[in-house]
């Protein structure tokens, strides 16, 4: 459980977690725990498993014993009472030590059931941070190649000519004619048209020589 005075200062969060850390917050805050383990080893611990309740009010024993900053001691006190080790070492009955490692009291009912809620609430946040970053960390599937719709391929063209595409009707696909240059192809009913003049020219009888012969004297008479 967080020694009392302590667990008070946490309510003022603001000047403890934002005003007076220079750099990384996390690194500072590490740092000075780091610290006060060298300098109190008898009441701190770098080892999770060799972590005790603290004396309520220890605070102020640390605060008279140390040229670190107030605000840092605050807020790695509260970093290092609101750990899942400390909170697991918060049991009913506990004794508590002081900053020389000495008894000063033990841990209540109430202080004990308050650190196994924190503990819960702990794990519960820690669980839901770890299913969001698997959340987060899933991409949607990218389009493949296979599931692209495929382009209809077109016949090679050959040179010189030019793809003029069709009207398309109902959707259909656009079909692709090849204009080549040169003069015009004859078609089927041109051909016709043409055998038919020349029919038409051989049956058409030429005129006779005594018509003519005698169609002279008389355009000269006149």
């Amino acid at each position: 459980m967080i020694p009392q005075t302590i667990q008070n200062a946490s309510h003022d969060r603001q000047p403890a977690a934002t005003h007076g850390f220079p750099g990384n917050r996390v690194a500072t805050v590490a740092a000075t725990i780091a610290e006060l383990v060298r300098q109190f080893p008898h009441a701190f611990s770098a080892d999770p498993a060799q972590m005790r309740p603290l004396k309520r009010g220890i605070l102020d024993d640390v605060y008279a014993r140390t040229v670190v900053s107030h605000r840092r001691i605050k807020a790695a006190l509260q970093s290092y009472c609101n750990s899942a080790h400390y909170l697991k070492a918060s049991t009913h009955g506990t004794v508590r030590i002081d900053i020389a490692g000495e008894p000063a009291g033990d841990v209540t009912a109430q202080e004990a059931e308050s650190a196994q809620q924190r503990l819960a609430a702990k794990k519960k946040k820690t669980a839901i941070a770890k299913i969001t970053g698997v959340v987060k960390g899933v991409q949607a599937p990218r389009a493949t190649q296979a599931s692209r719709p495929s382009q209809p391929s077109r016949a090679p063209q050959a040179p010189g000519t030019v793809q003029t595409p069709s009207v398309t009707v109902e959707n259909k696909p656009t079909v692709y004619r090849l204009a080549t240059s040169g003069p015009r192809r004859l078609s089927l009913n041109d051909l016709r048209a043409a055998a038919a003049a020349r029919k038409a020219a051989s049956l058409t009888p030429a005129p006779r020589l005594d018509e003519t012969q005698s169609s002279a004297p008389e355009n000269q008479a006149h």
